[in-house]
């Protein structure tokens, strides 16, 4: 496990702020890897129906991968995500315990930069109504806290 696998594994489910630009919100940090996973079995169920049939099916099971890309991203961030130069790791502003992605109020997506990962720190993107910006070098330079 690379180190920034580690961070961000020490903080999943739990409770976070983070400050941005002055600012602090509470942080969900996700795990990319497993959302994409459950979303491909997802995907396999349907590869069998109707179009209608797997259209309904996927009403009621939406994946936290089509709830992320909904409300989080635009098509330009959603591409770079599909060609892992970007990979999401935090959602900025959800209330917490979070009941799924499925949400307009928000603050916004936290993305490792993976284009710049070659110079040894993986830079952080702070990608809000449609607008990305760099907002630490790495990402051991957030400022995330644990709520107690």
């Amino acid at each position: 496990m690379t180190p920034v696998e580690q961070i961000i594994q020490s903080y999943l489910s739990k409770k976070l702020a983070i400050t941005l630009s002055g600012k602090t919100d509470s942080l969900l940090v996700i795990d990319w890897k497993t959302i994409v996973e459950k979303h491909e079995e997802l995907m396999e169920k349907i590869e069998e129906m109707e179009d209608e049939e797997a259209g309904e099916y996927l009403v009621e099971h939406e994946s936290e991968l089509m709830q992320i890309t909904e409300n989080f991203m635009n098509d330009a961030c959603d591409e770079k995500v599909e060609d892992e130069k970007w990979v999401p790791f935090g959602l900025v502003g959800l209330a917490y315990p979070a009941d799924g992605f499925a949400e307009t109020k928000h603050n916004g997506l936290l993305l490792l930069d993976m284009t710049k990962a070659k110079t040894g720190t993986v830079p952080v993107i702070h990608f809000h109504k449609g607008k990305a910006q760099t907002v630490a070098a790495s990402l051991e330079e957030l400022q995330i806290n644990e709520i107690k």
